[in-house]
């Protein structure tokens, strides 16, 4: 997906929530309600966009990817955003437990060790 586009449905999904708290907010408290609603959105918007990302990767505990033993990831990502002459992003790694990507009772009797594919030690 393009950045433009991800930016006009980002800026759309903040103008609907806008919306929605200027309407309850009109409900509630008339032209004052819809006032202070507007502020709570501008500060919740403002929030949303500069700050989800990383209060994602806090809450998910993630911690910056050990290029010792996943230089191989570093590598891969490296070589795909040069390949689209995209800026290097900031590697993490969320530790979920989950060994294998195989779900359902069919998939988990036919997985046959995948994670070792995709966590392999340098």
């Amino acid at each position: 997906m393009n950045s433009i586009t991800s930016f006009a449905k980002t800026t759309l999904m903040l103008g609907a929530l806008t919306g929605l708290f200027l309407g309850v907010g009109y409900m509630i408290g008339g032209q004052s309600g819809a006032l202070i609603a507007l502020g709570l959105a501008a500060i919740m918007n403002f929030g949303m966009f500069w700050f989800s990302g990383s209060m994602v990767l806090k809450m998910q505990g993630a911690q910056p990817l050990d290029t010792k033993h996943f230089g191989y990831v570093r590598d891969m990502v490296t070589e795909l955003a040069q390949a689209d002459n995209l800026p290097m992003p900031k590697l993490y790694f969320v530790d979920t437990g989950a060994e294998c990507l195989c779900y359902g009772p069919i998939a988990q009797a036919r997985c046959c060790g995948c994670h070792a594919r995709y966590y392999r030690a340098a």
